[in-house]
């Protein structure tokens, strides 16, 4: 009797144990895959990002960040040659602020946006008692240049329905540089770079006057060009073109 009943407590007390250990194993399971899920789904927006600044219709700053497992992590040169070291946080549905936590002049940078599903990103920032807008593209984590996409293209630029441009651009070895010169006569100095997957960058060299755009697009397997600018002003347009030589 004695006997039965050790073994029946026996049995009780290993029975506990391995529901207890079912229960931790299980559960550490679906902690595990939950954090897992969130890094991933946090990190969709990791890459680079060309982002250009402008306040009261003048460029201010044209700069490179990072996001990396939603952390966002860069600085900032303004044309005045001044830099903010930046740092935020992206939220799951795209929204994201950064601050300056350090800067060479004392002033601080404060900034909210958000990145679109195309990899668009806008928002608004202040330095000081300024008020400015910001927008920029994500380009593609592979820095490789490519030369398969040299040669010599139409692009045609619209604000709208209305086309603003067309010029005749050369790329050699994975890059250009060019003026394009709109329906009004003004001069926009572009340099630009496309990787090994097509994506182009395109940027204005800064002149006297602050005035310009700033582009990102692709090339397609057939050498047709199609892509999204910026002006200083902060509007938006779009460009296309093709292969022609």
């Amino acid at each position: 009797m004695n006997k039965f009943i050790i073994n029946k407590k026996l049995i009780l007390f290993l029975a506990a144990i391995t529901i207890f250990s079912l229960c931790i194993f299980s559960c550490g399971t679906i902690q595990k895959k939950t954090l897992s899920d969130n890094k991933q789904f946090n990190m969709q927006f990791d890459g680079k990002y060309n982002v250009t600044f402008v306040s009261q219709g003048y460029f201010r700053a044209v700069t490179d960040f990072e996001i990396e497992s939603g952390i966002l992590d860069g600085a900032i040169v303004n044309t005045s040659n001044h830099t903010f070291f930046i740092k935020g946080s992206v939220l799951e549905n795209g929204h994201f602020s950064f601050k300056s936590i350090q800067s060479s002049f004392g002033a601080s940078i404060t900034a909210s946006g958000k990145i679109k599903q195309n990899s668009i990103v806008e928002g608004h920032y202040k330095v000081g008692n300024r008020n400015g807008k910001y927008y920029g593209f994500k380009y593609s984590d592979s820095d490789k240049i490519t030369t398969r996409y040299d040669g010599k293209y139409s692009i045609s630029f619209h604000l709208g329905d209305q086309q603003t441009a067309i010029t005749e651009i050369i790329i050699k070895n994975g890059a250009f540089q060019k003026n394009i010169q709109t329906i009004t006569s003004e001069i926009f100095p572009i340099q630009g770079r496309i990787n090994d997957q097509g994506t182009v960058i395109l940027t204005t060299s800064i002149g006297d006057h602050l005035t310009g755009i700033a582009a990102s697009g692709s090339i397609d397997k057939n050498r047709k060009v199609a892509g999204t600018f910026f002006t200083n002003q902060g509007e938006k347009g779009s460009f296309s073109g093709k292969l022609i030589r």
